[in-house]
């Protein structure tokens, strides 16, 4: 059965803590910053830190532009915050 959807996530160095809550096998990551992923199970692409989160984007729609999934969320890494 294909994936109905998938979360594309454009890094850098962002905190990733979030996808803790998120189904790992519908993630993919490119990550354009230090190489210090450690979620287990996620797709990783380390990728050349040019053109911003855009290329990243447009990166993942011709590359998997034959089996893309019905639904494709994309989003930048977060800067969480604590106090």
């Amino acid at each position: 059965m294909e994936k109905q959807y998938e979360i594309v996530i454009a890094r850098y160095n962002e905190n990733l803590d979030w996808l803790n809550f998120v189904k790992k096998e519908n993630v993919r990551i490119y990550n354009k910053g230090v190489d210090d992923i450690n979620i287990g199970n996620v797709y990783i692409k380390n990728r050349p830190n040019k053109g911003r989160e855009a290329e990243t984007f447009f990166y993942y729609i011709i590359t998997n532009y034959d089996k893309l999934p019905e639904y494709v969320f994309f989003y930048k890494g977060i800067h969480l915050i604590t106090c």
